[in-house]
């Protein structure tokens, strides 16, 4: 085999927790190791991002959800590209044909981006019955997404303030949680309001990051 066929062996085994593990894995001892892995690395990176939209999602590591999420992410990807080629039209009914989906699986991160691109097109066309509607469904969804961000950033900050040892470093996060308290109930009434499943799940991971440290 290849040292690019053995290295994505190696890491689908996920046994391996480091580059220098992989590094010594590939290369042992040989000379120019170091340069001769970036390099390997380098290109399996490139070659993984260039055939990342060439995944077969019937494989059984996509379940429904995940496989929904990919078709949705390659059709808002192609509706900005027709866009930026000049098929203003053609991305807008890509746009309007996806959103039904994002919708149902919950994907607000696509959503807002989707039909905020449609608001943009439809106030050109002057449909003012889709603009309603559409608005009032941004309006809803960007405040429900806005929730979902400030959840993950208080994970963030959370997971790293208990993974920090250092007393200075530790000092230097405590504004990120201003009111530790505040944020729990935050997360609390997330999981009792009408939430989608990224803010649920969010929420849970920070309780259950509470609950463990605690």
């Amino acid at each position: 085999k290849t040292k690019m066929a053995r290295l994505f062996d190696l890491i689908k085994e996920d046994k391996y927790t480091s580059l220098d593990q992989l590094k010594s894995a590939l290369y042992n001892k040989e000379a120019n190791a170091d340069t001769n892995f970036r390099k390997l690395f380098h290109g399996f990176k490139e070659k993984l991002y260039n055939t990342l939209f060439l995944v077969d999602t019937n494989n059984s590591l996509f379940n429904e959800r995940t496989k929904a999420y990919y078709v949705c992410a390659k059709r808002a990807l192609a509706s900005r590209m027709l866009n930026e080629r000049g098929a203003p039209q053609l991305a807008a009914e890509l746009a309007e044909l996806t959103i039904p989906i994002c919708l149902k699986y919950e994907f607000t991160d696509l959503s807002v981006m989707l039909i905020r691109y449609l608001i943009k097109r439809i106030t050109l066309e002057g449909n003012v019955k889709k603009y309603l509607k559409y608005s009032a469904e941004f309006k809803k969804l960007n405040l429900l997404y806005s929730k979902e961000i400030e959840m993950d950033s208080y994970i963030g900050a959370f997971v790293i303030k208990s993974n920090v040892k250092s007393i200075s470093e530790r000092n230097k996060l405590k504004e990120k949680l201003i009111n530790y308290e505040e944020v729990l109930i935050k997360a609390k009434n997330n999981l009792n309001e009408k939430s989608t499943i990224e803010l649920i799940r969010s929420s849970s991971n920070f309780l259950l990051e509470h609950y463990y440290v605690k």
